[in-house]
């Protein structure tokens, strides 16, 4: 789970043209969060799916999603709804 966030981090880095501590604060408040994790520190489950959702909602139509990883779909309302295997 640590390498799939910190492998949307480096995608989205590049694909927004924004920095880690950029991200980690727009998505959970937190500018070390992604620091932090690369070091080791642990995350909850609660954590992981909150952030992967923000991914899935901010998501740069420019960058491909990584096909082995799970993007949570979005309902017609902007709500989230059960996840999806990316097509890849």
């Amino acid at each position: 789970m640590r390498a799939q966030l910190l492998k949307l981090a480096d995608i989205f880095e590049t694909a927004a043209g924004v920095t880690k501590p950029s991200v980690g604060k727009l998505a959970l408040g937190d500018n070390t969060f992604f620091r932090r994790i690369a070091a080791g520190d642990n995350f909850t489950i609660k954590t992981f799916d909150k952030i992967v959702q923000w991914f899935a909602e901010n998501w740069p139509e420019a960058a491909d999603w990584p096909s082995d990883l799970a993007r949570p779909v979005l309902s017609r309302a902007g709500a989230p709804s059960e996840p999806e295997r990316a097509a890849g």
